[in-house]
């Protein structure tokens, strides 16, 4: 009859619904459960994010660490080195280098220092005695047409001081005269003089410092930079 199809035809439809909301709901609980291992694996991966934080942060720290102790071995083999030269310094404090002086292959000790005391005489109007000069010797290797220089060592600061004093006699002449100091003395004054120069104003090299404009410079063998010097 025609009740009984309309009855029949509304159950087919509510079994039909019945089963597609059972699949629909199988399919929100496997995606929640898809969601579930997505959400297990995303804070897995965040414990092991975490983790290798901490071990940056770990070696960042100790990076630091290090950088400060290399910091300190730096600042500590500067200071060192400073106190080698000075000590160096003041062993060449009776020494001067004479430059200029004619070169022989063959000089001896000897003729070396017979030809400082012979040149300070006649150059100088200083007299020197072979008693005033511990040694005198030529530096470096013999090259024709170069005269070596010859680095002096008085006996006496006083002598030595007083030949220096007359060293400006020589300007406009082949020769010269100077201190004798470090090599890292002698490379501060020589970047000193290349800044003074720089500057074109009238300064004064005293030792390993630059006076200009009333204002000490000094040159930073750390930096490599000529600096003012901390008041």
């Amino acid at each position: 009859s025609q009740p009984s199809d309309d009855i029949m035809s509304v159950l087919s439809a509510i079994q039909s619904g019945q089963a597609t909301l059972l699949d629909e709901m199988k399919s929100i609980h496997l995606k929640l459960s898809e969601n579930d291992k997505a959400l297990d694996d995303i804070k897995k991966r965040l414990g092991e994010i975490e983790g290798v934080c901490s071990s940056i942060a770990l070696v960042k720290e100790q990076i630091h660490e290090v950088q400060g102790m290399a910091e300190q071995s730096t600042k500590m083999f500067a200071n060192l080195a400073t106190r080698l030269d000075d000590s160096e310094d003041r062993a060449r404090r009776s020494n001067l280098v004479f430059f200029g002086l004619k070169d022989n292959e063959h000089e001896t000790w000897e003729q070396s220092e017979k030809l400082i005391i012979d040149f300070c005489s006649a150059s100088l109007e200083s007299s020197l005695q072979p008693r005033d000069i511990e040694g005198a010797h030529r530096i470096g290797r013999f090259r024709p047409n170069n005269n070596r220089p010859i680095i002096v060592r008085f006996s006496h600061f006083k002598d030595k001081e007083g030949v220096l004093s007359r060293s400006a006699r020589l300007k406009g002449t082949n020769y010269k005269i100077t201190a004798d100091f470090s090599p890292a003395t002698r490379l501060a004054r020589k970047k000193l003089v290349e800044f003074g120069r720089t500057q074109r104003k009238p300064f004064k090299l005293r030792y390993d410092k630059l006076i200009l404009d009333n204002t000490t410079y000094l040159f930073d063998s750390t930096e490599q930079k000529v600096i003012r010097q901390p008041r």
